[in-house]
């Protein structure tokens, strides 16, 4: 992170030392906002996978049901992972 950067503390300036702790900040927020982003896909992507295979055809009513029940569980599980339910 940028806090590494170090300046010698008798060449030190406040303007440049609270830069970098704004920056350090925003790339930990950043760092939070692409996890989060990336946990959301990876559900939201196998909810469609689920839903994908259960429109192939032919295939079983049964295995039809299982790959609906589970992309709606994969849906509801993506709603709450962005707030909505």
């Amino acid at each position: 992170m940028l806090t590494e950067f170090k300046v010698d503390d008798e060449m030190s300036d406040p303007g440049m030392d609270a830069a970098v702790r704004w920056a350090d900040a925003y790339a930990a927020a950043c760092v939070d906002v692409v996890t989060a982003t990336n946990a959301c896909a990876e559900v939201a992507n196998s909810a469609i996978r689920a839903r994908n295979t259960a429109a192939q055809r032919p295939q079983h009513e049964i295995s039809i049901r299982n790959f609906e029940k589970m992309a709606a569980g994969r849906e509801q599980e993506f709603l709450l992972s962005i707030g909505l339910s």
